[in-house]
């Protein structure tokens, strides 16, 4: 039986008039009659008995009602649940998150979109830049968190910081969001830690200590750099004197160790930016507004 069909009959069943029943369902009465009359010859049994004044219900009409109603209103409530994700008002996000990214803002975001939207589901993953990235490519993940390499030619050459963007690929859509100042963790007593503000030339005193890989604005100077997992590394690192770390100041607003020092670095590009990663084909409504949200929330900030 089609799904047609069965509003016919239940349009029948429910109104005992045929005419009534046509107007309901938006067709003439004989093509109405026609079909279920055709809908009984097809099952091998006579769901209405008829006569010139009345219409009613056979045992096996009654039973049909039941199980027809139950089916159009499963029908009708998949069809919604079906727009609803195709809107962008149901479903299921999922959200990688760099190894040593915890900030206020996505915190805030996530938070914000989880009470605007009650019937989408937010599963966050922990994940290095890599994974995200492989996970993108496979559709494992819809969206992710990184952090952007800081630029240590720029940092050393007193120059701006740079506004393009890291390319990962043509397949990889890249969006820029907020940023964050570089800050210096240095061991409590080192000549860093005496004073209130350091200066890139005065990074002098050991190897820096960074978190991620090598890139070409990370090896364009003299210095000694030294390139860890994460934050727990470097930390572990400047503590036991082994080099000086520069992190986020996000992220040194997150430190439990009590024996470092963190101090501001003044510098143009002393400053690290927080990077939106999603498919480039993946336009999808839910994946668009939750990217929208959070361009929306660094103009705010701005403002």
């Amino acid at each position: 039986m089609e799904t047609r069909e069965l509003r016919y009959f239940v349009a029948v069943a429910e109104e005992l008039h045929f005419a009534r029943a046509a107007a309901r369902v938006g067709i003439e009465q004989s093509p109405l009659s026609k079909a279920i009359t055709v809908m009984e010859r097809r099952l091998g049994v006579r769901l209405f008995i008829r006569t010139r004044r009345s219409i009613q219900l056979t045992a096996a009409g009654e039973s049909l009602l039941v199980d027809a109603r139950r089916i159009l209103a499963e029908v009708d409530a998949a069809q919604r649940r079906l727009s609803d994700v195709t809107a962008g008002r149901r479903g299921r996000l999922r959200v990688g998150l760099g190894e040593d990214l915890a900030h206020p803002r996505i915190s805030k975001l996530i938070a914000d979109t989880r009470q605007d939207e009650l019937e989408v589901d937010i599963e966050v993953i922990r994940a290095s830049l890599d994974v995200q990235l492989a996970e993108l490519r496979a559709g494992r993940m819809d969206l992710g968190f990184a952090l952007a390499a800081i630029d240590l030619s720029a940092l050393f050459q007193q120059e701006e910081d740079s506004e393009r963007s890291p390319t990962f690929g043509k397949d990889i859509h890249v969006a820029p969001l907020w940023k964050d100042a570089v800050v210096v963790i240095a061991k409590p007593g080192s000549v860093l830690a005496l004073q209130s503000v350091v200066k890139p030339p005065e990074l002098t005193t050991g190897p820096i200590i960074l978190v991620g890989e090598p890139t070409p604005s990370r090896s364009g100077h003299r210095r000694s750099v030294e390139f860890v997992a994460n934050v727990d590394v470097v930390l572990t690192l400047v503590g036991a004197g082994r080099g000086i770390g520069l992190i986020s100041a996000a992220q040194a607003e997150t430190l439990q160790w009590t024996d470092l020092v963190v101090r501001p670095l003044e510098s143009p590009a002393a400053q690290i930016q927080t990077l939106l990663l999603r498919r480039e084909e993946d336009r999808s409504a839910l994946v668009m507004r939750f990217a929208e949200r959070a361009q929306r929330n660094i103009k705010r900030k701005a403002s």
